[in-house]
Formats: C-alpha cells, sequence, structure tokens
C-alpha cells in the first residue's frame, strides 16, 4: 500500500512537519499556530493546539488542531494522529467540568464536500445543555461588547443556520476575541 504522507513506526520519534509546508500561508489555522492571530489558548503541546472558537455554537466550544499542516484527517502523520488522540479527551473533560454541560458534540469534517470549511483538520469540541422541553442545545449571553454568545440557560436553534440538503451548515468567519473568554480559557488551563 502506497501512500505520500509520512508515516513514523511506533516508537519512532517525529519531527512535526514545517507549519507551512502544505497549506497556504493565510489559511486561518496556520496564522493562529505562528502567533500572527490571537486566541484564548486552551491547550499547546510539540504537535496540538487547543483554543475557544471566537463565533462558539456555546459557551465553551473548542477547537483542537494539529500543529501538522494538513487539511484532511487521512492526511496526517501517525505522530500527530497520537497526539490529537491522547489530547482530545483531556480537552472534552476540561470543557465539561468547566461549563458544566449536560453533553458535548465532538465534530470533525473532512473536505468541502463534508462541510470543511477551514482547509486544515480540526475538531470542534461543543458543550451541549438539556433546554426547555428537554430539547438538547446550545446556550447563549450577552458579551461584554454586546453581541450575542453562549451561555447556559436559555436553548439557542438560531446559533446555527441549517438549509436542508447542506449538511451542519457552519460557517466560520473571522471575529473579534472576545475578553469575556478569557477566564474561561484560564479556567481551562488550570485543569489540563
Amino acid at each position: 500500500m502506497s501512500t505520500d504522507r509520512p508515516h513514523t513506526a511506533p516508537g519512532e520519534p517525529s519531527a512535526p512537519a514545517s507549519i507551512d509546508a502544505k497549506l497556504p500561508p493565510d489559511n486561518v489555522f496556520r496564522k493562529i499556530v505562528r502567533g500572527e492571530l490571537p486566541c484564548h489558548r486552551v491547550y499547546q503541546d510539540a504537535h496540538v493546539l487547543a483554543f475557544l472558537d471566537i463565533f462558539p455554537i456555546a459557551r465553551g466550544h473548542t477547537l483542537v488542531i494539529p500543529k501538522e499542516p494538513v487539511e484532511t484527517i487521512d492526511q496526517l502523520s501517525d505522530a500527530a494522529a497520537e497526539a490529537l488522540g491522547r489530547v482530545l479527551p483531556r480537552i472534552c473533560r476540561a470543557v465539561v467540568k468547566v461549563t458544566g454541560c449536560d453533553g458535548f458534540n465532538l465534530l470533525q469534517n473532512n473536505g468541502r464536500s463534508a462541510h470543511q470549511e477551514v482547509p486544515h483538520v480540526h475538531f470542534h469540541v461543543i458543550p451541549r445543555y438539556v433546554g426547555a422541553g428537554g430539547q438538547a442545545g446550545a446556550q447563549m449571553e450577552a458579551s461584554s461588547s454586546g453581541a450575542t454568545r453562549p451561555r447556559l440557560g436559555e436553548a439557542t436553534p438560531h446559533t446555527i443556520e441549517h438549509t436542508p440538503g447542506s449538511g451542519l451548515g457552519i460557517v466560520w468567519k473571522a471575529g473579534k476575541l472576545d475578553p469575556a473568554d478569557e477566564d474561561l480559557a484560564r479556567q481551562m488551563v488550570r485543569l489540563l
């Protein structure tokens, strides 16, 4: 079986690929990894970076990305895949503990046809809460800037735009960091 992605034998150390080797330099996640764009970082090691989503579906919505610059999960090196597998449960536990959510979604899309908006492997950890009428959903609150943002308490079906046949319909848009998320990020950092 032939493949052009790097493989590492079990137990063999591997260095992460250059952060700009495989994806365009203007890729938003590449810029975050390089420190050119700010984020509320909750975890970082040699292979993985986790930070709060700038347009969260729910309070505590966290993105977990490999530092390896690949678009889809099948392109990951074994070392990067192993690092993600080791870190994801820890991030999920921190999100649950800090937000007090009833459950969470772990989402990962591969390719445009699967509704991947940012061409870099990433996982969404999205806290979910039981709302009015027993419906699970995101919770919103007013941020310090006055914009609507996730919170515990009320269901918000308007936070995800969905068109029949369009999949999840989650679209990433550039925004500003909300200072109110700084404390949430600090709480998660302490747990990790």
